[in-house]
């Protein structure tokens, strides 16, 4: 496996996912494992089994770390930029801190994604509360990872659809602005759904062995072709049949179409917005973020510092109208929009008035500067 890598690196690779890391070694006196105890389950189900023996052994850890140790020697060899290592890992969180290294003496995977905050731990009708406490579970609870966020990928309900469309631009706003660093999986930023699929047009080999749970356990609902435009098989291509088929949900969701001039607040345009607004929180300066809920876990609040720049966000997840019990972070500043969601009444440049209410679901995006 290091000849491989060792073979790419020297292409100009610039570095490696690497899937499914838990399951690279198994115990060599091949043990049975024992029961987990979950009741319910299918007995051809995994989750009946605890995994002592066939995930996340101590051999695996030690090949990351000699991995790690591969890719930087390489780089100090060639005195250019550093090569990257991100490991994929369903984990515990004390599980996954092992792939980011032992603090003092082994470098890990230069991150782990960070399936925790808004996969594993956010579910349907969240509120501002589960939001804070998913945050506190990666930045708290694993603060030797390089922090990440991930909303989606193809093993995963896309989130509009996991997670509802209505918080689609809340989630990308919350996702960028987060310290570290965001993965996008396509059509995230375009607000894209789960698409149609049939189990006789699926491919994912999980699920089409039986097509009477197909609906229930395929993935490939969540990979169906990104949706560029309003064109012919959505832009994907010029009319050959895709891999899956193209969404019936392309016409009103594509790029083309929330790249229009005449549109001015659209799913991309606030994705491609907050990911400049990202940028000013440079590499290596000072800061501090905080974050929490209020109005009864209604609304979810984050400050984020520096010593050259301050925002604040502001996103109301209930179905009603909320006035805002301002959080302490927020009070005796004057306050500026930069960013907002597209159903919110507030455009770049205006003053935000924290005494207002804002609508159901409404996101906002503002400049602090302490009043003198």
């Amino acid at each position: 496996m290091k000849d491989v890598l060792s073979y790419w690196l020297n292409f100009g690779i610039d570095g490696f996912r690497i899937d499914a890391v838990p399951f690279l070694f198994e115990d060599e006196l091949l043990r049975n494992e024992p029961p987990s105890g979950d009741s319910g389950l299918d007995p051809e189900d995994a989750s009946t089994l605890s995994h002592l023996y066939t995930q996340n052994l101590n051999e695996t850890y030690e090949m990351i770390y000699e991995w790690r140790q591969l890719l930087d020697d390489f780089t100090a060899r060639n005195g250019t930029y550093s090569r990257i290592m991100m490991t994929e890992v369903y984990a515990s969180p004390e599980q996954t801190r092992g792939y980011c290294g032992v603090e003092g003496s082994r470098a890990g995977a230069h991150f782990t994604f960070n399936f925790i905050t808004f996969i594993e731990n956010t579910q349907k009708g969240f509120d501002g509360k589960d939001l804070a406490e998913s945050i506190a579970a990666w930045l708290i609870g694993i603060p030797s990872c390089s922090s990440n966020w991930v909303l989606g990928n193809h093993d995963q309900t896309r989130v509009a659809t996991r997670l509802g469309p209505e918080n689609v631009d809340a989630l990308n706003i919350l996702a960028s602005i987060l310290p570290g660093a965001r993965i996008t999986y396509q059509g995230e930023e375009i607000g894209q759904e789960n698409g149609e699929v049939t189990c006789e047009q699926g491919y994912d080999p999980q699920a089409i062995k039986d097509c009477s749970t197909y609906q229930q356990t395929s993935r490939d609902f969540e990979r169906t072709p990104f949706q560029w435009s309003s064109g012919v098989q959505a832009g994907f291509n010029e009319g050959h049949t895709p891999w899956l088929p193209v969404s019936e949900k392309y016409v009103q969701t594509n790029l083309e179409r929330q790249s229009d001039a005449k549109q001015i607040k659209t799913h991309y345009k606030i994705y491609t917005t907050m990911l400049r607004l990202k940028t000013l929180f440079a590499d290596g300066a000072e800061e501090s973020t905080t974050w929490g809920s209020t109005n009864d876990g209604k609304v979810f609040y984050l400050k984020r510092s520096t010593d050259v720049v301050n925002y604040g966000l502001l996103i109301n997840l209930a179905d009603t109208d909320e006035t805002i019990i301002t959080p302490a972070v927020f009070k005796e500043s004057d306050l500026v929009v930069e960013l907002s969601g597209a159903d919110s009444p507030y455009d770049n440049g205006d003053v935000f008035d924290i005494s207002q209410p804002l609508r159901p679901n409404e996101v906002v995006v503002f400049r602090i500067t302490p009043l003198a």
